[in-house]
């Protein structure tokens, strides 16, 4: 291959994995994003249980704005909608809720606020700890490591030209 193709390629690769560590990297490895799947219906009905969202630091959270805080009641953190900030302390209230939470975080005590919604992804990777899944997938990517799927047309095409092993 021509050195200098692959260079460019080398230089794309790595601007693509610096673009994409930026944008999707999390807080617990230097990144800017926290994730989490959601449970429960107190956001009924624009995010479900199963759902995957990315929360982001923000130099501000607005009124309106969904975000999430760590609770000191349930030792999680909780995604809702600001609806007030009085002193620096923000109130927050469940979309689907007919009360106002109880804790009134700080803006420091805010995770960050919603930046990406994925959907149902959230169930797919809680169903990938479950141990029968992760035992099918082990065996199917043994299975292929072993005996890829184009090793049997090499051999036969390696005997046919006379190199044979």
């Amino acid at each position: 291959m021509n050195p200098i193709r692959l260079s460019c390629k080398v230089i794309a690769a790595g601007v693509l994995i610096a673009v994409t560590w930026w944008a999707f990297a999390p807080t617990a490895i230097g990144g800017w994003d926290s994730y989490f799947i959601l449970s429960g219906t107190s956001m009924l009905p624009t995010f479900s249980t199963g759902d995957l969202v990315v929360v982001r630091r923000s130099s501000s959270y607005p009124i309106g704005s969904v975000a999430a805080y760590q609770t000191p009641q349930l030792h999680s953190p909780i995604m809702h909608v600001i609806i007030a900030a009085n002193d620096g302390l923000y109130t927050f209230k469940g979309a689907n809720n007919s009360f106002v939470d109880p804790s009134h975080p700080s803006k420091d005590e805010i995770i960050g606020k919603l930046w990406l919604d994925m959907g149902h992804t959230g169930g797919l990777l809680k169903s990938l700890r479950e141990p029968a899944v992760g035992a099918i997938l082990l065996g199917a990517s043994g299975y292929y490591m072993l005996w890829p799927p184009g090793r049997r047309r090499r051999a036969r095409r390696s005997r046919r030209y006379g190199y044979g092993f």
